[in-house]
């Protein structure tokens, strides 16, 4: 049950980064994009509470030690992932959520601007959540390589 915890909370918060980035690029690439409906509904206002699910990830992983899966605190590849885990997160406080935050306050403004307004912090957000994407399928393959 831990286990399914650990990787049900790591693919929701990863796979919503990525899903992020995937509508920055579409926010940064449209012709439109304060006339789109879909980024008008992904971008509202808020937190993204899927992200958020990345929090649980070590929680669940130290449990998981903690009961004597793979090796326990003694082995190396727990520190690696959550060394990897940690670069994430930082990446996602620091440069995603902000970068998110300004698009969604952008485009709740409307048109009043040109669209351009929108690239940086739409570039922003894309090249953050590549970064976290990256990191992510890192620590996935430390975890299934599981190395001495």
């Amino acid at each position: 049950m831990l286990l399914a915890v650990h990787v049900a909370a790591a693919v929701t918060g990863f796979g919503a980064i990525a899903a992020t980035g995937a509508f920055a690029h579409e926010a940064r690439t449209s012709e439109a994009p304060f006339h789109s409906r879909a980024l008008a509904r992904y971008f509202r206002p808020g937190h993204n509470l899927a992200a958020r699910a990345i929090y649980l990830v070590p929680v669940a992983g130290g449990g998981l030690l903690a009961l004597g899966h793979g090796g326990g605190v003694g082995a190396a590849w727990p520190w690696i992932g959550l060394a990897l885990w940690v670069l994430a997160v930082s990446v996602a406080t620091s440069t995603l959520w902000p970068a998110e935050a300004e698009l969604q306050r952008l485009l709740l403004q409307g048109p009043e601007g040109e669209a351009a307004v929108l690239l940086g912090p739409a570039r922003r957000l894309e090249r953050s959540a590549a970064v976290c994407s990256v990191l992510f399928v890192a620590a996935l393959a430390v975890m299934v390589v599981q190395p001495r």
